[in-house]
Parts: C-alpha cells; sequence; structure tokens
C-alpha cells in the first residue's frame, strides 16, 4: 500500500511538479514540464473533483 504520508515521495513529487531536480528522461531535448490542464482535460473533463476541492 502506498501512503501519501511518505515525506521523501512527497518531496520529490512536489519538485517534479514544480519544475526543479533533474530528470534523466530530458536530457539532451526540453525540460519536462508538468502540464495541469492537460491532466485536468485527461482526468476531470467534467471539473467534478475541482468543484468539490475548491
Amino acid at each position: 500500500m502506498v501512503s501519501d504520508a511518505q515525506p521523501a515521495l512527497n518531496s520529490g513529487n512536489w519538485a517534479y511538479l514544480a519544475g526543479l531536480g533533474f530528470d534523466p528522461r530530458s536530457f539532451g531535448g526540453s525540460p519536462r514540464r508538468f502540464d495541469l490542464e492537460r491532466q485536468r482535460r485527461l482526468y476531470d473533463p467534467e471539473g467534478l473533483h475541482r468543484q468539490r476541492w475548491l
């Protein structure tokens, strides 16, 4: 079971979302960026999650 209460995983994920740190998959190319709008369109097209938590 994966828990959200794992500081090492959380700090790494937050750094990735912020565009910080080293990502070997972008070596030699453009840096990878988290596209929030794309994720929203893919996983919450009706906006139900956002409506609930905002």
